[in-house]
């Protein structure tokens, strides 16, 4: 097998040796990848009109910190207080971020269950306060919750239509 110092392509470092095939010719796996994906790119960039839309979207964040508490208290004041039900004005995304949510303390940094059984309970409670508000018109998008992130007291989520 014959080794080739590697080469630099297009502003590429290659990192890996060239190898030789049975059929006597030179290649490097690496290099072919690199130089693949960026004929991809530009291809899908050059065509991007063709299967790209543009629109703009509503995005509403918020933070609360909740003090360790299971609040039962409505939501919708805080959520949704500048949207009613049904209005066209609604966000199309929607991130919340909660601190707090469990006592920060060595068992719950330690075991990881309080976090997770208290994001479940926030998550719920938001999914709901936001989809009550569509119950006029059936019509109407629901949210749904896109992705969800926690970290002991920290829950993050993201809500879109």
């Amino acid at each position: 097998m014959k080794s080739l110092m590697p080469q630099p392509i297009g502003g590429l470092t290659i990192r890996t040796q060239d190898e030789e095939t049975e059929d006597g010719r030179a290649g490097n796996k690496e290099a072919v990848k690199k130089i693949q994906d960026d004929w991809f790119c530009k291809q899908i960039w050059a065509r991007a009109k063709e299967f790209t839309k543009y629109n703009q979207a509503r995005i509403q964040f918020g933070t609360w910190n909740v003090n360790a508490k299971g609040k039962d208290e409505n939501l919708d004041s805080w959520l949704c207080a500048d949207w009613g039900p049904n209005d066209p004005t609604a966000p199309d995304i929607i991130a919340v971020g909660l601190q707090e949510m469990v006592d920060l303390n060595a068992v719950n940094v330690a075991v990881d269950n309080k976090s997770s059984q208290r994001s479940q309970h926030w998550i719920e409670r938001i999914r709901h306060t936001l989809n009550s508000r569509h119950y006029a018109d059936p019509n109407s998008q629901a949210y749904t919750l896109l992705t969800t992130k926690y970290l002991v007291g920290l829950l993050l989520c993201v809500f879109v239509k």
